[in-house]
């Protein structure tokens, strides 16, 4: 499987993200707090992954927004 573009919605912090990424390799760096985890969480979660440090579902929802599965 490749990912060619994330696209995050009302995940966490974000609360919109387009990301293309290169065929080739794509690279995620920044600052600490910059929201590195919080795509590659995303990402997993979009591939059905359950993640088990967040204490509930609450942990995904940014504001009143709701998050699609």
């Amino acid at each position: 499987m490749k990912l060619n573009r994330i696209t995050i919605e009302n995940f966490r912090a974000i609360k919109k993200l387009d990301l293309p990424l290169d065929p080739q390799l794509s690279v995620l760096v920044g600052n600490n707090a910059a929201g590195k985890t919080t795509i590659l969480d995303a990402i997993a979660v979009g591939l059905g992954a359950i993640l088990t440090r967040l204490p509930s579902v609450s942990g995904f929802i940014a504001g009143d927004k709701n998050v699609l599965f």
